[in-house]
Order: structure tokens, then sequence, then C-alpha cells
């Protein structure tokens, strides 16, 4: 089974992690300055590697003073990045980020760290809408699946 999370972000980078088992897993971005060349960038990954499911974070938008910013762009993208999925045929599940901002706060999650203010997933330097899709995708295998976690670090 192949999984896609996101972490989406309207603006600026939307962060991944694609996970078709245990030893074939990729961890990264795709950039776009705005929902339109982000979802053309998602619109590649998702031709490229037919995810059967597609999770991705969205928010209660309108209780964050920080997403205001950006609010119209996120808002677009979540609506595309739903229609995207059904045009691959593809399952999604949605991820509030209220539990993605839990876990970071009262979670280890084995194989990610952070050292000097850089997380790292496995001894890799990631940023933190990569982060953020690693955390989907835990919260996704061990909270909805109810599947136990194999990495470490």
């Amino acid at each position: 089974m192949t999984i896609l999370a996101l972490d989406p972000s309207g603006t600026s980078f939307t962060g991944y992690f694609l996970f078709k088992n245990w030893s074939s897993w990729e961890i990264g971005s795709i950039a776009g300055k705005n929902y339109l060349l982000q979802a053309k960038n998602l619109q590649n990954l998702l031709k490229n590697y037919s995810p059967e499911i597609l999770v991705y974070e969205t928010s209660f938008w309108w209780k964050t003073s920080k997403a205001q910013k950006d609010l119209k762009e996120l808002v677009y993208f979540n609506g595309v990045i739903g229609w995207l999925a059904l045009e691959q045929d593809c399952e999604t599940k949605q991820i509030l980020n209220h539990s993605v901002k839990e876990i970071l706060a009262n979670q280890s999650i084995l194989g990610l760290q952070i050292k000097d203010q850089q997380w790292f997933f496995k001894s890799r330097p990631i940023n933190e809408h990569e982060r953020d899709a690693l955390v989907v995708f835990w919260i996704y295998w061990v909270r909805v699946l109810r599947k136990e976690w194999p990495f470490a670090g």
C-alpha cells in the first residue's frame, strides 16, 4: 500500500512523506509561490507515485491568526488536493493540524529528533514542512490504523 502524507502550504513549500514499505520511503518538499503552482507539482507527484491513500493536514484556519496571511491560498489548495486525489482515484484522509501540534508537543516519534534547532529523520536533515508531513503519516499509521511504528533513529 502506497501512502502519501502532506503538510500543505498554499504559498511556499508543501512537505511530503511517501511510504511504500519500511525500506522504501521518501521525504521531501514541493515548491510553488501560489496554490496553482503547488497544485501542478502535487499533480506530478501523484502521477509519478500513484498512491492508494493521500493523507493531508487540514485545520481550523479561522482560529489561528498565523494562517490568516495565506488563508485564501491554503483554502484553495486544500480544495485542489481533494480534487487531484479524486482524479487519481486515490482515497483521502484528513488530519487536523491541532493533532500535529499535540504530537510534536507531547509525543516522541522514533527516528525523529531535533538537534541545534534542526530537525532530522533517521539522521537526515528535514525542514518543518517535511517534519509535519511525517507527523501526519505517523498519526495516520499509529493512531488511525493502529499499527506499530518501526522506524528507529
